[in-house]
């Protein structure tokens, strides 16, 4: 199944807790300057109950392993802009 979020900490947190994989960055049709993370996760993975628990702040990651994953994402972001106009 897929996941779709323009939340930048969420998609980190995802990443570095669950190592969620990430099968690309799309255009959000809504917003023209804001991308669209596209995690892939298997069907028996509760997605809402780990996004309920990050926003509930009911669960936690390496702070360490999270800042990596900011700066990747950013630089993705960064690139799919560049790369877009």
């Amino acid at each position: 199944m897929e996941f779709r979020t323009s939340d930048l900490n969420l998609a980190a947190f995802l990443k570095a807790k669950y190592n969620f994989k990430i099968r690309n960055l799309e255009p959000d049709q809504q917003e023209n300057d804001r991308a669209l993370f596209v995690f892939l996760h298997d069907d028996d993975i509760d997605i809402n109950r780990h996004i309920a628990e990050y926003y509930n702040g009911d669960d936690m990651c390496s702070i360490n392993i999270f800042m990596r994953e900011i700066s990747d994402l950013r630089s993705w972001l960064r690139n799919f802009r560049a790369n877009k106009a």
